[in-house]
């Protein structure tokens, strides 16, 4: 299934207004996909957010995480979001598919991705990996904690660019 198919059309929910979150309803909105954007945050602690969202005229919510989330295709949960909300509680009742921004991003990206977890030591191994591929020549995209979104760049990376992502979680 292409991009366009996983998105174009589809009423997609994306649970978190931060960085990542925004990130994932202009890349929904940029492939024709009917984002919804939800933060339990009150509207005056999201204010930058909201101005990005209504000038792309996408559709959210704050406050709370509403019902209309599970009339959503499947949600996109950013980072940092416990999956023991309600919400994604009922989603999964509902059998609604949940996404993480990672695997919603990769779906868009043309290039090879090194992703690193662990509990220690990431943005250092992130940094001194990202250092040896650009030292080596290859364009490199690095992200998430010391960087942009993995979703705010993806796709920037060309087709079949020598080009790597580093991602750190």
């Amino acid at each position: 299934m292409t991009i366009e198919e996983k998105i174009k059309g589809r009423k997609i929910g994306i649970i978190g207004m931060a960085r990542s979150g925004i990130a994932a309803a202009m890349l929904a909105d940029s492939f024709a996909g009917m984002p919804f954007v939800s933060d339990a945050k009150d509207k005056s602690q999201l204010q930058l957010e909201i101005k990005r969202l209504e000038k792309a005229k996408i559709p959210y919510e704050t406050g709370s995480h509403s019902e209309k989330l599970l009339q959503c295709d499947y949600l996109v949960v950013s980072p940092g979001v416990p999956l023991t909300i309600e919400i994604l509680t009922k989603a999964r009742q509902s059998s609604i598919p949940l996404f993480s921004e990672i695997e919603f991003a990769y779906w868009a990206c043309k290039s090879r991705i090194i992703a690193i977890t662990g509990s220690n030591g990431k943005t250092t191994t992130t940094t001194l990996i990202g250092e040896l591929f650009v030292a080596a020549g290859f364009k490199t995209f690095v992200g998430s904690n010391i960087g942009r979104p993995f979703l705010e760049f993806v796709t920037e990376i060309p087709f079949g660019s020598r080009g790597r992502v580093i991602y750190i979680k």
